[in-house]
């Protein structure tokens, strides 16, 4: 639902340049679009041998990489990237949809793309040692008891904020890194 959501918004953002022009256009984001198809494989096949896994992780990748190469060409042709961003789009939802998650797009609608790395679980890292960091020095400090528990939320949210810049991963996300990890 959420790839089709987007092309749905790719079509709305391209009637917006139609009209008026490419002054105030948006600039188009497909990151929510990349979190299903990473985890595509993991939503429609629940136990997968480790060489599938890897095969699939690795195309999920190729895919979020071609994503990214026609989403870079918004500057370059805004036109011509939201049509083919909104048929990249289209495409993968129905070959979800079918379950085709190891041909998402063909080869030659990849070309040219490279793999994207997932590093999810770095940012979940670094915000826990940041935040692990930030309370032991706070447990030197001398603060009141009664100004600690806002102070420790204060400083959670901040580095949480910090770190995914504004995008506060969900428990989805959460149980995707942690199901993720397990199966290494």
């Amino acid at each position: 639902m959420l790839l089709m959501l987007s092309a749905v918004h790719c079509g709305r953002t391209l009637t917006q340049l139609r009209e008026q022009g490419t002054l105030d256009l948006p600039r188009l984001s497909l990151r929510r679009a990349e979190r299903v198809i990473r985890r595509a494989w993991k939503t429609r096949h629940d136990n997968v041998r480790r060489h599938q896994r890897q095969q699939m992780k690795a195309h999920a990748a190729r895919v979020v990489g071609a994503m990214r190469v026609a989403e870079s060409r918004q500057y370059d042709n805004p036109e011509e990237a939201l049509i083919r961003m909104a048929n990249l789009l289209a495409m993968v939802a129905h070959r979800y949809a079918e379950g085709r998650t190891l041909q998402l797009l063909d080869e030659e609608q990849m070309a040219g793309a490279e793999s994207v790395a997932d590093r999810s679980w770095l940012r979940l890292a670094v915000s826990g040692l940041l935040i692990v960091g930030v309370l032991v020095v706070l447990s030197w400090a001398d603060i009141p008891e009664m100004a600690t528990g806002p102070v420790v939320a204060l400083i959670i949210t901040a580095v949480l904020a910090g770190v995914y810049r504004g995008r506060i991963p969900g428990y989805h996300d959460l149980i995707d890194i942690f199901r993720g990890a397990d199966r290494r």
